[in-house]
């Protein structure tokens, strides 16, 4: 029958696990990740349930267990899902049809809805008897978690698309719309109209209001909101006139119990049922949070220039064209006065008209452009387009004025970084990424380096962060990462050493080709032992296009030496040829004994193509297999034994002298054709070789080797070796050679007039010719 072997994993499943905001992103993230290889690798999951995907204890996500297809031996397994794969099952696999790709997608898709919303898309618990109608009677997640990004709306409800071919064909085009809305902040393209319905209802929650009141959160924007909940709470509910209205009537509450939202829409669909099937349904138009623009700009005149004054009269006073309203407008944002930012906050806020907003908000971006705060501009730009899409106002996040404050440079700088820290409450990744982009944008990069610190200790320990720069911060973040890799990467030969290690690994986690120079530049200073360096080599020099990401982590935290199994696993099943020296460097440096031998047993299982460690590993299996545990880490060292050290290599041949006996080892070394592994070999253990194997070294190119074959040779008397002796030292022509020749082999001197060198002692063995004698003594041929 088919099975399956996985490692053993410590941890629970996911659903099991309490995280929220960047956390739980992250984790989705690695779901799509791992879901993504198998789809690479023709494998369809097929069995998604509460427990497929377990969190270790390091916060890794795995999956655990297949049930999926695997081809003919798929029938061996064919059993009847159980109760929890049940409630995932996509439409067609429900009506008999065989697990895809794009079933996968949905089924995953049922999991993040659970996952980012703690609740089943049905409510309870159990299988989707119709689930386009459960599907479509559900609120977004965004409606249900504040803290999730509208990205979520819209990418889930492309995967839960009933009908198969509308939906992400697999895990790597899921993937890549994921790591794209994350990397922009924008809502994907292909956004349904499920994420377009349920967005427009996404609230600005009670809870968020009540909590502005205890803190004590006195603009002008907060108080309208607050005076307006108050207000809606104590009021009967209106009467339903469209989806517009609705939108206007709830914006900034949003509307507490999700099952009122879809009971109003019910009603509305009911409606439209009853008129024939008439498509009421219409993008509502981007709704701000009103303020009083009228006093706001009256605070804002007593600071202006008096040229600026008329144009913000205009904006707010009554019977005033639009067309004058925006050239007042545009007066205001080509200005060089100061109060000019503010104002033009304000008219996003509070702007009756949405062209005066739009304007504004351009404006705004344009301003902090012209004040050299390009990336910070860029970012604000990024998110005011994101929210636009969902047919939203930017003045509707409560985050609003907390980041236009943070990008003010009129403000106090620790007025900013609290204004920033407010804004994460609400808008994590913005707010992230604006602090990212200050670092980088402002003359002292350490303005707003603590700021950025305490946003990323939600990811790392914060004496983790302390002394890290701000690229290395950066580069740490996958989300910043993506973003600014570019702005990071003309800056790397300022990194530290302790930088450039820390950044390494993390950057593996994530999608971001700057990996490449890091590793470079690392390489370039010689920071890593040499073993160690043989990961970032072929790191460099591999194709980036192409290299696996599971190959990708496995190099980078081989460059640190933090080596698992798992590493072993994804650097074996890369077919590339630079995998071999990499096996052999984790057998060389591995800690732990069983990584070490797993890289040993996955280097034999494979066609080696490169010497030494084809004839190394092949001695090993044909002689000591039961015994290669003690070896594994010699055929590490010699087989890249270019870069080993004189220790590490005593250190290899000590392992090997005791399976040495019976000649079989140096004939392993003198078809591996290595000249330096051939030289030490015979350095070490030459003496005891058989003579057979020494003497045709006797001619070799390599001048060390010849001289390591002579020493070899010393002390053997027999008629054979003194004939080969003299005949190759005739044939010599190096005299350094032919000086090693007279002090070890008394067959060579005084031949043909040559004098004895000094310094010698031996004599020649009894029955043998003495030095002068006939030559002919030794035949020549």
């Amino acid at each position: 029958k088919a099975f399956v072997v996985t490692d053993f994993t410590y941890g629970k499943p996911l659903t099991a696990s309490r995280s929220a905001g960047a956390e739980l992103q992250r984790r989705f993230v690695e779901v799509v990740d791992n879901l993504a290889v198998l789809h690479e690798h023709g494998i369809v999951l097929g069995n998604i349930s509460d427990v497929t995907f377990m969190v270790t204890g390091d916060g890794r996500v795995m999956i655990q267990g297949l049930l999926g297809d695997f081809g003919a031996e798929a029938s061996g397994t064919a059993v009847l899902p159980n109760a929890d794969t049940m409630q995932y099952l996509a439409p067609e696999q429900r009506g008999g049809s065989a697990a895809t790709t794009a079933s996968d997608i949905f089924s995953l898709g049922l999991f993040a809805y659970r996952l980012f919303t703690g609740r089943h898309i049905a409510k309870e618990k159990g299988p989707l008897t119709r689930p386009d109608e459960a599907i479509a009677m559900a609120p977004a997640p965004s409606v249900i978690g504040s803290k999730v990004p509208l990205w979520v709306d819209a990418v889930l409800a492309k995967c839960l698309e009933t009908h198969s071919e509308s939906r992400y064909h697999n895990a790597q085009e899921l993937r890549v719309a994921v790591h794209e809305a994350m990397a922009s902040g924008q809502v994907p393209e292909s956004a349904s109209k499920w994420a377009q319905r349920t967005v427009m209802v996404r609230p600005n929650t009670v809870g968020t209001l009540r909590q502005q009141v205890s803190e004590g959160d006195s603009s002008p924007e907060h108080r309208g909101a607050r005076d307006a909940g108050h207000a809606r709470q104590q009021a009967p509910l209106p009467a339903i006139q469209g989806s517009d209205e609705l939108a206007v009537m709830y914006q900034g509450e949003g509307v507490k119990p999700a099952k009122f939202a879809m009971t109003v829409f019910v009603s509305l669909i009911l409606g439209v049922a009853a008129a024939g099937g008439i498509y009421l349904y219409n993008k509502p138009a981007p709704q701000p949070v009103y303020s009083d623009l009228a006093e706001e700009m009256k605070l804002h005149e007593q600071a202006a220039s008096p040229e600026l004054r008329l144009p913000m009269r205009d904006m707010v006073a009554p019977g005033v064209p639009l067309a004058r309203k925006k050239q007042a407008l545009k007066i205001i944002a080509e200005s060089s006065d100061p109060v000019a930012y503010p104002v033009l906050v304000s008219t996003v806020r509070g702007a009756k008209g949405a062209e005066l907003r739009t304007a504004a908000a351009q404006y705004i971006v344009e301003r902090l452009r012209r004040e050299n705060l390009l990336r910070s501009a860029e970012v604000i730009g990024k998110w005011f387009a994101t929210v636009e899409q969902a047919n939203l106002s930017p003045a509707s996040s409560p985050a609003y004025t907390h980041l236009l404050n943070s990008l003010d440079r009129t403000l106090p700088l620790d007025a900013r970084r609290f204004a920033l820290s407010k804004a994460y409450a609400f808008e994590q990744i913005v707010s992230l990424q604006i602090a990212a982009a200050l670092c980088l944008d402002e003359a002292d990069p350490g303005s707003f380096l603590p700021v950025l610190r305490e946003f990323l200790s939600d990811q790392y320990p914060m004496d983790e962060l302390q002394h890290r720069n701000v690229g290395a911060l950066i580069l740490s973040n996958r989300t910043l990462a993506l973003a600014f890799d570019e702005e990071v990467a003309s800056d790397l030969q300022s990194f530290s050493p302790g930088d450039l290690a820390w950044v390494l690994v993390r950057l593996a986690e994530s999608d971001s080709n700057i990996i490449f120079d890091v590793a470079a530049e690392t390489l370039r200073r010689n920071i890593v032992p040499p073993y160690q360096a043989i990961f970032l080599k072929t790191l460099v020099d591999a194709d980036r296009y192409n290299l696996p990401p599971a190959v990708r982590r496995s190099l980078a935290r081989g460059a640190r030496g933090e080596l698992e199994e798992r590493d072993v696993i994804s650097i074996g099943r890369w077919t590339a040829r630079e995998a071999e020296p990499v096996l052999l460097a984790i057998s060389a440096i591995a800690n732990d004994k069983d990584v070490a031998l797993a890289a040993f047993d996955t280097l034999a299982a494979r066609s080696l193509e490169t010497e030494p460690a084809r004839s190394l590993v092949s001695w090993v299996k044909r002689n000591y297999w039961d015994y290669r545990e003690q070896l594994v880490k010699a055929v590490g060292i010699l087989g890249n034994i270019e870069i080993a050290s004189p220790e590490q290599i005593e250190y290899a041949f000590d392992k090997l002298m005791p399976f040495a006996a019976g000649g079989q080892l140096i004939k392993v070394m003198i078809n591996t054709n290595d000249e330096m592994l051939l030289e030490k070999t015979l350095e070490r253990i030459g003496e005891a070789a058989p003579v057979d194997e020494i003497i045709p070294l006797l001619t070799h190119d390599s001048k060390e080797i010849r001289i390591a074959a002579i020493h070899a040779l010393k002390g053997h008397n027999e008629l054979s070796v003194l004939q080969a002796i003299y005949h190759a030292y005739d044939r010599e022509k190096d005299a350094d050679v032919k000086e090693v020749y007279h002090k070890l082999h008394w067959v060579t001197r005084n031949r043909a007039g040559e004098e004895q060198p000094s310094g010698t002692n031996e004599a020649a063995p009894s029955g043998a010719a003495a030095p002068g004698a006939d030559e002919m003594a030794i035949p020549r041929s």
